[in-house]
Order: structure tokens, then C-alpha cells, then sequence
């Protein structure tokens, strides 16, 4: 079978070869960035922290980073390396357009005596533009005719789905624009459980009744924290820490928001969480004993 198959690639012409490997500069594909760091003397421990800052925001709000390393040179303990992951090109301006990144750039501008970028594999060129845009060294190493990446597993729409689901909930209150943007035609929301608020809404009446409503709840707003998320192809499930203050005391909920999706966009958002707590501390309900 092996010598059938290297006959048939044989018969291929190289040119052939070569535009499939280069199908990439749509940049679906994924590939690799190397990011090599001197640390100046007397600042790992600093670094380490900026390091670790940047990391765990990275790893909360990009799906599409598979693998996010900072290694140490076992040669010399002031080199460092990151070694990064990327589904494709849009996971990269996704990573690049953060204001953490740029942030944790500046940090090290203050804390590292040099700061270079290599790229194996090929890059949109809005993402090649981006990498350039940050000023720093970068070289990008272009995939030959030789190669190939498990599209099939990199592909799927976990990530995809994962994103919007985050973007969905850091939108909803501030920009609903964006998030309506988001929706299905047929989208629908429940806020799970039996209590005042414990309704189901379409679109519209989201935006127009549910929110506004919580928002007259909770005057001083609510701080939501993805604390794990769990997905697939179809649906996504954020686990929420949520802390506010509510007209009858502390409104310290927890949830876990189903998104169900369909054609891309999200067509039902289930939202469980303590009923209880929500009858108790946005409304002066009071638990009765029956005995």
C-alpha cells in the first residue's frame, strides 16, 4: 500500500502540491508561534507574573489558542519561550486585538531586554499585518510543499461556539447591537427555576423587558466570572459566578447558561441558577417554615 501511494504522489505535478499546501493563506489552517525572550537580570520573578497574568486571561477568553507554554532555556535561566498554538489566523487576531496582550507587551518592553517572534506556517495576511503592527522582530517561516495538519480535529465549531457564547454574555448589557448579532431568528431565553423573574423570553422582549428589568434589580450592575466551559458542536455551557447587591441583600448567584446553537447562531440560551437566592435577594421575599 505504501509504495501505491508514494506512485500516485509521484504522478502529481509539484506545482500541484505546493498551491494545496499554500491553501492556508486563507488562514484556516492551523500553525505554530514562537515568541523567544531575554529577561533582564534581577526581573524572572516579575516576568513570571506578568507571564501568569496573561496566560490565565488567555486560557479564560481564546478557545482558539490550543496549547499557551512559557518555558524556561535549561541553558540560560534568563531566556524564555513561548510556545503557542493556533487554530488559524483569526484565532491569532483574536489573541493580538486583546488589550491584555497588548498590555502584557508594554510589560515586557520594561522587563526584557529583547522580544522576537517566529511563525511557522502559513498566516492570513490581515494576520501577518497584525504580528507586524506590534513592532517587534518577526520572522515568518512558510509552509513548504512538505506537511500537513489534522484539519478534521482542528475544525469543528467547539471554539467558534465557546467564543460567541462569552461575546453573547460580555455584550448583552452594554453593547446589544453586538449581541443581538449573534442570535437565531428563533431565539429564545429562560431564566430556569420558579421565582418572579423565572420567565421565557424571545428576542425582543430579552432585550426590552428581561434586561431592563434586571437592571432596575440591580442598580449598581453585576460582575459575571467564567469560572469552567464546557462545549461542542452544538452547544455550550458557561459555569458563571455572579456578585452583586440586590434591594434585600448580597446577590451572590452562580450559573450554568446553556447555549444551544443552530446555522452558527445561538437559538436558546437556558439560564440555572438558585431561584431561591433570587426570590430572597431581589425581591423582599422571605422562606416560611411549614411546620
Amino acid at each position: 500500500m505504501k509504495k501505491i501511494i508514494l506512485l500516485i504522489a509521484a504522478m502529481i505535478p509539484l506545482a500541484s502540491i505546493f498551491s494545496m499546501h499554500h491553501e492556508g493563506m486563507n488562514g484556516d489552517n492551523p500553525f505554530i508561534l514562537i515568541a523567544r525572550i531575554q529577561v533582564k537580570p534581577g526581573m524572572v520573578e516579575d516576568y513570571l507574573e506578568i507571564a501568569n497574568d496573561v496566560d490565565l486571561i488567555t486560557k479564560q477568553e481564546e478557545p482558539g489558542m490550543l496549547m499557551h507554554n512559557f518555558d524556561q532555556d535549561p541553558t540560560d535561566p534568563l531566556k524564555f519561550t513561548w510556545s503557542e498554538v493556533y487554530e488559524n489566523s483569526e484565532a491569532l487576531l483574536i489573541h493580538f486585538g486583546a488589550s491584555y496582550a497588548g498590555e502584557y507587551v508594554a510589560k515586557s518592553n520594561e522587563l526584557a531586554d529583547s522580544f522576537e517572534i517566529e511563525i511557522y506556517g502559513d498566516l492570513s495576511n490581515e494576520a501577518i499585518e497584525t504580528v507586524k503592527s506590534f513592532g517587534l522582530p518577526f520572522t515568518h517561516f512558510m509552509t513548504s510543499r512538505v506537511g500537513f495538519a489534522r484539519n478534521n480535529i482542528l475544525s469543528n465549531k467547539r471554539s467558534e461556539n465557546i467564543s460567541k457564547a462569552n461575546q453573547f454574555l460580555n455584550t448583552a448589557f452594554v453593547d446589544p447591537e453586538t449581541a443581538k448579532s449573534l442570535l437565531h431568528e428563533d431565539f429564545s431565553f429562560q431564566f430556569m427555576g420558579i421565582c418572579t423573574i423565572c420567565t421565557k423570553e424571545d428576542a425582543d422582549s430579552f432585550f426590552n423587558e428581561f434586561l431592563p428589568e434586571v437592571g432596575r434589580l440591580i442598580p449598581d450592575g453585576i460582575a459575571l466570572e467564567v469560572t469552567d466551559t464546557i462545549g461542542d458542536s452544538d452547544n455550550v455551557v458557561l459555569r458563571v459566578a455572579g456578585t452583586a447587591q440586590g434591594i434585600n441583600g448580597s446577590y451572590n448567584n452562580n450559573y450554568a447558561m446553556v447555549y444551544t446553537f443552530k446555522d452558527g447562531k445561538i437559538v436558546a440560551l437556558n439560564e440555572y441558577n438558585s431561584d431561591l437566592l433570587a426570590e430572597t435577594r431581589l425581591f423582599k421575599r422571605q422562606v416560611i417554615p411549614t411546620n
